[in-house]
C-alpha cells in the first residue's frame, strides 16, 4: 500500500533532529518543511497553502460532506467524483472553507461511485 499522509509523535526534544532528517532526505521529492502552526507541530509537503484531509468510509459520505460544504458556502474546489489520477478507488471532494481559504479534502479510498 502506498503512503497516503503520515503523522510521527516523538519527543519535544528530539522535534528539531527528526524534522531536519526528514527535510533533507525528501527534499529530493520536492518536499521540504512548509509550516509551524504550533509550537509542537512541523508540516512537510509541496504546497505552501493552508490543507488538510479527512479520511471517509464511503463515497456516500464524501457526497454528503460536499452537500453540507456547499449549504455552509458557495465556495467550493472540486466536486465530488473519481481521482483514478491519484490511483483507482480513490474518490474524493474538496471545498475551501470561507474564512481562511483552507482547503478541505475529504476522501475515501477503495470507494466505487
Amino acid at each position: 500500500m502506498p503512503l497516503d499522509r503520515m503523522t510521527l509523535t516523538v519527543p519535544h526534544a528530539k522535534r528539531d533532529a527528526i524534522t531536519s532528517f526528514l527535510a533533507t532526505s525528501l527534499h529530493s521529492l520536492s518536499l521540504k518543511e512548509i509550516k509551524r502552526p504550533l509550537p509542537h507541530t512541523v508540516g512537510l509537503g509541496e504546497e505552501t497553502a493552508p490543507y488538510f484531509w479527512l479520511n471517509s468510509s464511503s463515497a456516500e459520505q464524501v457526497r454528503r460532506f460536499h452537500a453540507a460544504a456547499l449549504k455552509a458556502s458557495p465556495t467550493y474546489n472540486d466536486a465530488p467524483d473519481p481521482r483514478p489520477q491519484y490511483y483507482l478507488g480513490y474518490y474524493a471532494a474538496f471545498v475551501h472553507e470561507p474564512v481562511f481559504g483552507i482547503n478541505i479534502e475529504v476522501v475515501s479510498h477503495g470507494a466505487v461511485k
